[in-house]
């Protein structure tokens, strides 16, 4: 069995939601380092 079927489909919405509030979280800290340093 290879790791790639130990991720169950119910899973999946629930990375997807983390991956999305990952990327969220990255893109406000880029926000707010382009406005201290005026780029």
């Amino acid at each position: 069995m290879d790791a790639g079927s130990q991720i169950d489909a119910a899973q999946l919405p629930d990375l997807m939601a983390a991956w999305a509030d990952f990327v969220e979280g990255l893109k406000t800290i880029l926000v707010d380092v382009a406005r201290l340093y005026h780029f």
